[in-house]
């Protein structure tokens, strides 16, 4: 199984993912999040997941089943914002 990484900046900036806007996997992949610095969520914009408060260097991996698109957040700094598209 392939495991793509979506690593969290440092900075604050318009989007979370630091690989490429949107990002895009197939279903069946697992996509992990990893926090470089700070205090992150990964909250899904259609409560699909939500992880808890992340710090720096926490990882949180979520598995999708379904094609789609779907945006999330960063709960704690919500102008943070990225979406992940699944491929079938």
């Amino acid at each position: 199984m392939v495991i793509p990484t979506v690593a969290i900046p440092t900075d604050i900036g318009p989007q979370i993912s630091a690989v490429g806007y949107p990002y895009f996997t197939r279903v069946g992949d697992t996509v992990r999040w990893t926090v470089n610095s700070g205090i992150h969520t990964t909250t899904s914009n259609t409560a699909v997941w939500d992880s808890r408060a992340m710090a720096t260097g926490e990882v949180f991996t979520f598995t999708f089943d379904q094609a789609g698109s779907y945006p999330y957040i960063c709960a704690i700094h919500p102008g943070m914002q990225a979406s992940v598209t699944v491929e079938g």
